[in-house]
């Protein structure tokens, strides 16, 4: 094997690992939400601690990942689409990592609503919650296949995710304004909204960072109504 053909297959390498690594996070993330969701809905502080238990890996893959970008970067040079690959596998796991806190952030409001003896046994929670996990899978599936077009549909899909978000707030408002003795508890409940609804906002970042490896554009502060037009598609 020539040396050039040699680097180039521990340059592939590297890259499968870190591609492996970033997939085993966003599906630990993915994971993590609902079953801290599913804690809140069924008040089960076992799944609860799971979820806290859990956020340790999220935060050694994240560091994981950060080694092996920052090792690319400064051994293989890469320039173009691969520097892009690169730094939006970076800018993605940051963006999972988040999304991990907002999971980790609901099942310690489990804790509390135990602690109340309060159950919010609400399906709408548990259907936010999926939906978020299904946009993440998406994005990184767009991530894999570099898929502008589904990279566009997870960012559009965060409409349906702030519909849902905005709903679910009212029915909680409603709450409080007729048991002002559950108005604790049902603030607790619209902070694990925003968790949700937070999750979604990073996965479109995932989305839009994906646009950014296959097109090098970057369409973080463009509006879903004008990224067709900024984009082409």
């Amino acid at each position: 094997m020539t040396l050039n053909k040699h680097i180039y297959t521990q340059y592939d390498t590297e890259l499968t690992v870190l591609k492996g690594d970033l997939f085993e996070m966003a599906q630990l993330v993915g994971r993590q939400l609902v079953t801290a969701v599913a804690a809140l809905a069924q008040n089960d502080q076992a799944m609860a601690r799971e979820v806290r238990e859990n956020e340790r890996n999220i935060d050694s893959l994240e560091l994981k990942i950060d080694e092996g970008c920052a090792h690319i970067l400064v051994a293989r040079q890469p320039a173009a689409r691969d520097l892009r690959r690169i730094l939006a596998t970076s800018r993605i796991a940051g963006d999972l990592e988040r999304a991990g806190d907002e999971a980790n952030k609901i099942a310690k409001i489990v804790e509390k609503l135990t602690a109340r003896n309060e159950v919010f046994n609400d399906g709408r929670l548990m259907k936010l919650a999926n939906d978020v996990q299904m946009m993440i899978e998406q994005a990184m599936q767009a991530f894999s296949h570099v898929d502008v077009g589904l990279a566009v549909e997870v960012i559009r899909s965060d409409k349906q995710i702030d519909k849902a978000y905005g709903e679910g707030l009212r029915d909680v408002i409603e709450i409080m304004r007729a048991e002002a003795e559950r108005i604790d508890s049902a603030m607790d409940i619209v902070w694990a909204l925003r968790s949700i609804e937070r999750a979604g906002d990073h996965a479109v970042n995932i989305a839009e960072q994906v646009v950014y490896y296959a097109l090098g554009k970057d369409v973080r502060h463009v509006s879903v109504d004008d990224l067709p037009a900024e984009i082409g598609c």
